[in-house]
């Protein structure tokens, strides 16, 4: 068999034995599994994604460039500095702090969980390791920190735990 079609790939983990299909539009996720033994074996349930992919996509509207479509990535203010929500696989969604930092073509990552962290530490946090990875003195830590906890709307984000500690002033 060729290579795997655009959008589908090869699952075999356990009993679990198919083709999955998956794709973004609009930030919408679209997902879904053709098992061998449902169809047929292999070619009948590669074929039945392929089919299942084409015949959505063509519901759906034309893709425009991922700047277009993606729109404002961050609402911090902060370049590399970046909220979100990670689905954890229930249906719970639980908000993260994410930074990255591009460094001679490699990129460097962190996140850091609002639940475990609280949103003020965890936006410290992310400042902090941005600032280590473009040698920022704790003054520019700081203005990044005040920045990004002005654009940031708590009532979407924020579960802070009891124990969560407020970041140092400088």
């Amino acid at each position: 068999m060729t290579s795997n079609p655009k959008n589908i790939s090869r699952v075999e983990t356990g009993q679990t034995i198919g083709w999955q299909v998956r794709f973004r539009r609009q930030g919408e996720r679209y997902s879904k599994f053709f098992s061998d033994k449902k169809h047929d074996g292999t070619d009948g349930a590669r074929e039945a994604a392929i089919a299942w992919r084409d015949e959505t996509k063509g519901t759906l509207p034309e893709r425009g460039n991922a700047s277009e479509t993606r729109g404002k990535r961050s609402e911090t203010g902060v370049r590399g500095l970046s909220i979100g929500f990670h689905d954890v696989g229930n249906g719970t969604r639980n908000p993260y702090v994410q930074v990255s930092f591009y460094s001679d073509g490699d990129r460097n990552s962190s996140s850091f969980s609002v639940e475990k962290w609280g949103l003020r530490r965890a936006v410290w946090k992310g400042c902090r390791r941005l600032g280590k990875w473009r040698d920022w003195p704790m003054q520019e830590m700081q203005e990044h920190f005040e920045t990004a906890m002005r654009n940031i709307d708590p009532e979407k984000y924020e579960h802070p735990p009891d124990d969560a500690k407020e970041p140092a002033t400088a």
